[in-house]
């Protein structure tokens, strides 16, 4: 199965998190696509994107995906567990 799309998606969420604002995080961790367990709210997306962008800058590592059952799953390899967002 090919994942094109969802690694767009996941291209965003780092590309927001890199060089862009949490408007820009907010509209990519909302994309359906994701298939995210939690609704991200527009009053919580400025401190997703603080604490996200935070975690990603000192593991200086991108976040990457998994496929499992053909659900999507974000991975946050610096934090050494898998995150339910």
């Amino acid at each position: 199965m090919h994942h094109s799309s969802e690694r767009v998606s996941v291209a965003l969420v780092n590309s927001a998190l890199d060089s862009g604002t949490w408007q820009d995080l907010y509209t990519a961790l909302c994309n359906p696509i994701l298939k995210l367990p939690i609704n991200i709210t527009k009053c919580a997306a400025p401190l997703y994107y603080e604490e996200m962008k935070a975690d990603k800058l000192e593991c200086g590592v991108s976040i990457a995906f998994a496929f499992k059952y053909d659900t999507f799953i974000v991975y946050f390899h610096f934090l050494k567990k898998k995150v339910g967002l």
